[in-house]
């Protein structure tokens, strides 16, 4: 008699203490780590969880992507705008570094020419001081006036000449030093290139990983 009332209590028990776990277990979730967790009430489900909480028993809502998901998303996003740029920034100082060279080719030649102007220049000047004191040994005033005449215009071009030649080397110079800057700029800009498309890869690699422990 008493083993019977023994079992009968025990049954109770066992009945009201899987009705109330089954009360207090009224909502479900899964964590990051694909962990299956209970819950008695939604402020005890962790807030970066409560979107994809489902009532107990029943399948959890897979519908809405979580916040990690969310988030490779939009650094996915901002990979590719930061990779569009990158592309741009290089081509710009393709052309910049096209246009530099241009010039200092330009440049090179203008220097050529004016070297090759200053010797003539310097020879014209010559012979005219010799014709200067020929004449001037003769006694002929009005072939005098012209020597000199013709002395400041050869003298005037050398003078010319060799400022064009410093007004050259300048301008080669600076374009070296333009160039070298884009050369610099486009070595960062593609190393910020291949940087974000790393980052892009990796990000896309989190998404796969969010997405399979999501599910």
């Amino acid at each position: 008699m008493n083993r019977l009332w023994i079992g009968a209590i025990a049954m109770a028990v066992a009945s009201a203490v899987a009705c109330g776990t089954a009360a207090a277990q009224v909502a479900k979730y899964v964590d990051a780590q694909g962990v299956t967790h209970y819950a008695g009430s939604e402020a005890q489900i962790p807030e970066q969880y409560r979107s994809q909480a489902a009532p107990a028993g029943l399948p959890t809502d897979r519908g809405a992507p979580n916040g990690d998901v969310r988030q490779d998303r939009r650094d996915i996003r901002q990979d590719t705008r930061g990779i569009r740029e990158d592309r741009r920034d290089v081509t710009r100082d393709t052309r910049d570094i096209r246009q530099d060279r241009r010039e200092m080719g330009q440049d090179a030649r203008n220097i050529e020419r004016d070297r090759r102007d200053i010797p003539r220049d310097r020879r014209d000047a010559t012979q005219e001081r010799g014709k200067l004191q020929q004449d001037l040994k003769t006694g002929n005033t009005q072939a005098v006036n012209a020597d000199r005449q013709q002395l400041r215009s050869d003298r005037q071009a050398l003078g010319a000449d060799r400022r064009d030649l410093r007004q050259d080397q300048r301008d080669f110079n600076r374009d070296r030093t333009d160039l070298h800057r884009d050369l610099r700029d486009r070595r960062e800009d593609r190393r910020d290139l291949r940087r974000d498309v790393g980052n892009r890869r990796q990000d896309r690699r989190d998404l796969r990983h969010d997405r399979r422990t999501e599910r």
